[in-house]
């Protein structure tokens, strides 16, 4: 008597293989990630998330963000 796709509890092993999977990157990679940030010429200002870094340098953002807006500043530069 062996066990199909579709019984209950294959489903739920599939459900479980599949939730801790997805926690996998967490675990083996962080909850963060460095960002570095290069700018020409060097010396600005790099801001994300409250953070700030003189370029070049290395911001240290949530990997679970999705979209993140770096702005750079600089002396004697315009912002776009």
């Amino acid at each position: 008597m062996g066990l199909s796709i579709s019984s209950p509890i294959c489903r739920l092993g599939i459900a479980v293989l599949a939730l801790s999977l997805s926690a996998c990157a967490s675990v083996v990679h962080g909850t963060r990630q460095e960002i570095e940030v290069h700018t020409d010429p060097p010396g600005a200002l790099a801001m994300a998330e409250g953070q700030s870094v003189t370029t070049p340098g290395v911001l240290n953002l949530q990997r679970k963000l999705k979209d993140v807006a770096i702005r750079i500043e600089k002396n004697g530069y315009r912002p776009d």
